[in-house]
């Protein structure tokens, strides 16, 4: 169960240490690391909005698995497997509100900039 603590907390860090750099729009538009679609990549005024709404979802993701992994850690009696689901569900529900929110900014997004 340590061992699980431990990699989940360290996935939450890195999760959040990704997200700084986007956060912070230090990431220029790319094929490797952001939120890559052709909308995004093909045009800057794009990019940097999009990147920076998504990474802070993204942080808070990370601070999210952080939090559930302690928190699962802390529960009494709870068995290695129960601790493991829980945090794939964490990691899933995560996934996919960021993606969701990030999606129908990016939708707003590209509207008011043709406008």
């Amino acid at each position: 169960m340590l061992f699980m603590l431990i990699l989940f907390v360290v996935s939450g860090l890195l999760i959040i240490g990704l997200a700084v750099p986007l956060i912070l729009r230090k990431v220029p538009p790319n094929i490797w690391y952001g939120f890559r679609l052709p909308s995004t990549v093909n045009n800057p005024e794009i990019w940097y909005p999009a990147n920076e709404y998504s990474a802070w979802r993204i942080l808070w993701m990370g601070v999210s698995v952080i939090v559930a992994g302690i928190a699962g850690f802390l529960i009494p009696g709870m068995t290695v497997e129960t601790y493991g689901l829980s945090m794939v569900v964490v990691i899933i529900i995560g996934l996919a509100i960021t993606l969701a929110q990030s999606l129908l900014y990016l939708r707003r997004l590209k509207q008011s900039w043709r406008d």
